[in-house]
Order: C-alpha cells, then sequence, then structure tokens
C-alpha cells in the first residue's frame, strides 16, 4: 500500500474509534442543551431527533488535533509556514464557525445575524489563507472571501437528507486530500492538509453509520459549519497549490482551478440552481425550501437512501475527474 495512503488510515483511525465511543455521550450532552431537531413541514422526519453529529465529529477530530499540537518541533521557529501554525490557525477557525452553528442550533439565529458571522468570520480567515489570482491583496482577500462563502453555504444547504453532507464531507475532503498530494512539496499549507484532513475525515467516518441510512443523530448547523469550513478551506489551499505547482506550464491561474471546481461541482450545481429556483417564485434566498438534487431525486422516484447514494456516487465521479485534471496539469504521480 502506497505510505501516503497508509498515514491517512492511520491518522483517521483514532478520531474514527472515539467518534464511536462518544457518540451517546454527546446525545446526553446535547439534550441538555436542547439540541433536537423537531419535525416541521420541510422536515423528513417525524419524531425529534437529536443534532449532536457536529458535536461527535469535532470532538473526536479535536482530541488528535491536541495530540498533535502538543508535539514538540525542536528549535523550529513556529512561522507562518510551520505546521503548528497551519494547524493552530485552521483548528481556530473551524472551531469558530462550528460554534456559530451550534448557537444558530440553540437560538435559532436570524439569517442576517448568521450571514454577517459567517461573512466576519470569512474575512478574518482570508487574511491569512488565499488564492494569488491578483497582484492586489485586496482583490485576492474579495474573491476568496467570496468562494469560501459560496462553498461553506453549498455545504450547508445540502444538510437536508440522512448522511446527506456528511458523506459528501468525506468524499470531498478525501478528494482535497489527494489534490493536495500534487502539490506538497511546492505548497506548505497543501502539506500540512496531508495530516489535517484525515483526523476530520475520521470523525466524520465514526459518525456516519448514526446518521445513514437511518439518523440516530442529525449533523446539525454545528456539524454542517465545521464539515462546509473544512471543505472551503481545503479547496483554496489545494487551489493555491494547483496554481503554484502548474506556474511553469502554459496554463493560466483561473485554469489551475479547475481541478477544485470539478471537485466541488455537485454541491455547487445544487446551490446554484436553488437559487434560480427561488428567485423565479420570488422568493427569499435564505429560505430553505425542497428544490435541492436530493429533494428532486425522490421526487422522481427514488427513495431518500438511493438519492443520497447517487449524490455522494455523482461526487466520487467529480473526484476521479479532478484528480485526473491535475495530473493532466501538473504531470505528477500521487500513487505509486
Amino acid at each position: 500500500m502506497d505510505l501516503m495512503l497508509l498515514s491517512l488510515l492511520l491518522l483517521a483511525l483514532i478520531p474514527w474509534i472515539i467518534a464511536r465511543l462518544t457518540f451517546r455521550f454527546w446525545v446526553k450532552i446535547g439534550s441538555l442543551w436542547a439540541l433536537v431537531d423537531k419535525p416541521g413541514p420541510r422536515k423528513i422526519h417525524q419524531e425529534p431527533v437529536s443534532m449532536a453529529g457536529g458535536l461527535t465529529a469535532m470532538a473526536a477530530s479535536c482530541v488528535l488535533f491536541a495530540g498533535l499540537l502538543s508535539f514538540k518541533h525542536g528549535n523550529d521557529p513556529v512561522d507562518m509556514q510551520s505546521f503548528p501554525f497551519f494547524l493552530s490557525a485552521s483548528l481556530t477557525g473551524g472551531i469558530a464557525f462550528f460554534i456559530l452553528g451550534l448557537v444558530d442550533d440553540i437560538k435559532d439565529l436570524k439569517p442576517g445575524k448568521k450571514f454577517l458571522s459567517q461573512l466576519v468570520l470569512v474575512l478574518i480567515m482570508c487574511c491569512w489563507v488565499r488564492f494569488p489570482l491578483f497582484e492586489q491583496a485586496w482583490m485576492n482577500v474579495l474573491v476568496t472571501a467570496l468562494w469560501f462563502g459560496i462553498v461553506l453555504n453549498a455545504l450547508n444547504f445540502l444538510d437536508n437528507m440522512n448522511g446527506l453532507c456528511c458523506g459528501l464531507g468525506i468524499v470531498l475532503l478525501f478528494g482535497f486530500w489527494g489534490l493536495s498530494l500534487f502539490s506538497k512539496t511546492v505548497d506548505a499549507g497543501a502539506s500540512s492538509l496531508l495530516v489535517v484532513l484525515p483526523v476530520c475525515l475520521g470523525g466524520l467516518l465514526g459518525f456516519l453509520p448514526f446518521n445513514y441510512p437511518k439518523a440516530e443523530a442529525f449533523l446539525g448547523n454545528s456539524g454542517s459549519h465545521w464539515v462546509g469550513y473544512w471543505v472551503a478551506l481545503s479547496s483554496v489551499i489545494a487551489g493555491r497549490g494547483l496554481m503554484q505547482t502548474a506556474l511553469s506550464t502554459e496554463h493560466s491561474p483561473w485554469t489551475r482551478l479547475l481541478p477544485v471546481m470539478m471537485l466541488l461541482l455537485v454541491p455547487l450545481y445544487d446551490l446554484i440552481s436553488v437559487m434560480i429556483i427561488r428567485l423565479k417564485n420570488r422568493k427569499p434566498v435564505y429560505i430553505g425550501d425542497t428544490n435541492h438534487i436530493s429533494h428532486r431525486l425522490t421526487r422522481i422516484g427514488w427513495s431518500q437512501k438511493k438519492a443520497v447514494a447517487i449524490i455522494w456516487g455523482l461526487t466520487a465521479l467529480t473526484l476521479v475527474v479532478a484528480w485526473r485534471m491535475a495530473f493532466v496539469m501538473t504531470n505528477k504521480e500521487i500513487f505509486h
């Protein structure tokens, strides 16, 4: 087995075990915080369901993250290119978005307050990591912030059926882990992702059996924000790495981002199509409905279980295409 695949499995194993063992504990904690999703007009469940999935996945990953941070790195300086800085900064962002989602689960924030909070957090993140598309730093921040917000909410929107967002997060994070392999030698962030993403994957994999096909618990907004954040961050860093790797080729900066866009094709299509439908129906774009891909698949006769599996499968196909595109652009083999 390739050494990189082995390291992925080993890094994912601990949070997977922790998530499996601590799920019931977090369900009890969630009940104390009223983390329960009650049935409603747009809900597919008929009884209250715990929203402790985000707590389960996040906490399981953070245990290993804390262990990684505790390791001493000799006398190496902790600068913005170092792994300790990357892990600290990215984890801080992930926890901040998780807390925002948790507050939304408990308080049911108004769309305006939620969007403003997302915007502030996104702008802070983009001062640290951004696409190097323009000479002007402010333009890079603006474009990256817009992209980050779109990807984050595309994943949030798809948290509408058992296992859908969690499973998509697993496929997408694995996809960005693979894309990071193409640029690990030229981008410190891409190299750090190879360690960080398996830990996130392990937490989500540990929770998925409790969420699909039958849901003992949902991710909740806290969980979908956690997933959306890591997918968005990974897309920026993997995209930046691909741009740097392909600098010596004839490909333009925008062309080098095509593998990232291909990998995110399904959630981006869902977001755009839903927005168009809502605008045509003269409804606010921030009000949820049942016009997502998953809902449309069930309306043509597929069960919810199969609809979710189809979307996972389509995303897996885009993963293969994205990896192939990255190989063509960089001419680098990632598995030997």
